[in-house]
């Protein structure tokens, strides 16, 4: 891929930030669904 060309750096860019944000949102459920049991999950990626 060529990263010389700013659209390269756009799709990057979107690229991290979705899976940021998916993965902040797959803590966040998990954070809600032991808060109900009082323990905390074992997060492994």
């Amino acid at each position: 891929m060529d990263c010389s060309r700013p659209i390269d750096y756009l799709r990057i860019d979107k690229n991290l930030s979705v899976g940021q944000n998916f993965r902040e949102e797959h803590m966040r459920f998990w954070d809600s669904l032991y808060d109900k049991y009082g323990n905390k999950p074992y997060v492994v990626y």
